[in-house]
């Protein structure tokens, strides 16, 4: 008797020890968020009324009445989830929907055809059959009718709700190894193909060459990824509260690894270029960080790609006269494309710009970090030079080489006539010629356009001099709508609809922004999409201008 139960304690031991280890080795790969069905007429209510249309929520629940009675049976206020695992070298998929009464549902969904089948539903689709059980207020849609499934769904939507309404997680570790390679392989079958077709079509071309190895490094990168990210995050939300919406894209780094460490560095960016972010622009750019040894090679790879294509242009250019033009055009490629290659192995990259709009207003100017600004300079020297010699480059524009020196950054000035069909709008911006000015520093280059953008570029010299090595996110971009509506006015009085809108926008000042910017999180970094309130009611005010025009009717 003894025996016979210690045989049985182990048996239950080990059966009980099994389905730990197959629970265990069932990881989720993909997670997907859905809001429940009240969070989803909220949103339809809210841009509804964007769009003038405030019943919009009000028809959308009716309809579903309509054609699914209500959806009888489901719990309105609880998210919806999708999630498949990885259990070996298989994907079992698992959806859970929150649920008073399975039966009720099923009820008010006839068209699933679905049959009663041991305590829950089967249904039969040109997919596959699926099988349809409740547990703890969770219908659970299986593959198969035994399938595991959790005490609590929830938990598996952790850290996407309530940060979302939309999301989409993927566990990259979770991917089974043999997945992850046939991944890879097919991506690699795809690029060789891609080069094969290439050298087919250009014979000895050295760019074939180049293009393999600049595929060859696309392909290390994209298996890097593989390897080393943990996580791959994208959510959507829509703050009814604030007003406001954005959009998400996470990635976290396996701790310890050497994208981690990137990721690390990354978030210390410190930039000498912080006086592009002047706050009532219309536009601002900053971005700054290191790059990774796989993405330089990446460029550097590009980057000889590039020359080579140009060479073989500038070789094949009927408009070139001789040899001798065409070896000073390849000189000046040579040294401009040589400037680029040596940047590019700084792994360093600091720099933005900056739009200025107003009634009648238009001025701009970018620059950053470069390893060698006066190469670049003789470079553009060199260029203006061969340019100058061109008859219809001396009737369109005109040049001033040494124009000006400020802070070290000497700059020149080519201004551009405009063409005679020009409208006075643009002459008020413009005048008769476009300026545009070329600085170059010692490790600086700027460019600023239009009338009074050399004394932008300088005060963005200033602002960032006095703001050197300011601790900033490795990209952020602003738009602003008021100072652009404003412009968009002023070249078009005559629009009833841009001046409805500048006037509109103008009180949604400081909440009239397309923001664009990276959060460092921990092994981490999130990029982030945001359209401010003022940014959906100018969507909101162009849905409801182009519904108007089209009249009442179906559409």
């Amino acid at each position: 008797m003894k025996k016979f139960l210690r045989s049985t304690l182990a048996l239950t031991l080990l059966l009980a020890g099994a389905a730990v280890a197959r629970a265990q080795a069932a990881k989720p790969v993909l997670v997907i968020s859905i809001p429940s069905y009240n969070d989803i007429l909220a949103n339809v209510d809210f841009l509804g009324k964007l769009a003038g249309q405030p019943a919009a929520a009000q028809q959308m629940d009716q309809m579903v009445g309509l054609f699914a009675q209500g959806l009888k049976g489901l719990d309105r206020t609880r998210p919806i989830g999708v999630v498949v695992s990885s259990e070996g070298s298989d994907f079992t998929p698992l959806a859970f929907v929150p649920t008073t009464n399975l039966k009720d549902l099923m009820q008010c969904l006839p068209q699933l055809a679905a049959q009663e089948d041991a305590g829950g539903f089967k249904v039969m689709s040109p997919a596959g059959e699926a099988f349809i059980r409740e547990q703890n207020g969770w219908a659970f849609i299986s593959q198969s009718k035994d399938a595991a499934v959790p005490a609590d769904p929830m938990q598996w939507l952790g850290g996407l709700k309530p940060e979302y309404d939309f999301a989409l997680r993927i566990y990259l570790q979770n991917v089974p190894a043999d997945k992850k390679k046939s991944g890879i392989d097919l991506f690699k079958m795809f690029m060789d193909q891609a080069a094969a077709m290439q050298r087919q079509q250009g014979g000895d071309n050295p760019l074939a060459a180049l293009s393999q190895k600049n595929m060859q490094e696309q392909v290390k990168a994209i298996e890097r990824l593989l390897n080393e990210a943990d996580q791959l995050t994208i959510g959507w939300k829509l703050d009814r509260q604030a007003k406001n919406t954005h959009l998400d894209f996470t990635v976290t780094a396996v701790p310890g690894s050497e994208l981690a460490q990137e990721i690390k560095q990354a978030g210390d960016a410190k930039t000498n270029f912080a006086g592009f972010l002047m706050p009532d622009a219309a536009a601002t750019l900053s971005f700054c960080g290191r790059s990774s040894p796989d993405s330089i090679a990446q460029a550097k790879a590009t980057l000889e790609q590039i020359r080579a294509r140009a060479e073989l242009q500038i070789d094949n250019d009927a408009n070139l006269p001789d040899d001798k033009t065409r070896a000073a055009v390849k000189d000046v490629l040579k040294q401009l494309l040589d400037v680029a290659q040596k940047t590019v192995e700084t792994g360093k990259s600091d720099g933005g710009g900056v739009l200025l709009l107003g009634p009648n207003k238009f001025q701009a100017a970018v620059g950053g970090f470069i390893a060698d600004g006066p190469a670049l300079e003789s470079a553009v020297k060199k260029l203006i030079d061969m340019a100058k010699a061109e008859k219809e480059f001396q009737q369109l524009a005109t040049v001033k080489l040494d124009l000006d020196t400020y802070k070290e950054v000497r700059f020149h000035q080519v201004s551009v006539k405009l063409p005679p069909e020009a409208d006075e709008n643009c002459r008020k911006v413009f005048g008769d010629m476009v300026d545009i000015y070329i600085g170059a520093g010692k490790e600086s280059v700027y460019i600023g356009l239009g009338k009074g953008s050399l004394d932008l570029v300088k005060s963005v010299i200033d602002q960032s001099a006095a703001q050197a090595n300011k601790p900033v996110p490795p990209v952020q971009l602003a738009i602003a709508m008021g100072p652009i509506f404003d412009f968009a006015s002023s070249m078009d009085p005559g629009n009833p609809q841009l001046s409805e809108i500048a006037k509109a926008i103008t009180n949604m000042k400081g909440k009239d922004r397309v923001l664009m910017n990276g959060k460092m999180i921990p092994n981490g970094v999130t990029y982030r999409l945001e359209l401010e309130e003022g940014v959906l009611n100018v969507i909101g005010a162009a849905i409801q201008s182009s519904m108007h025009r089209m009249g009442p009717g179906p559409g």
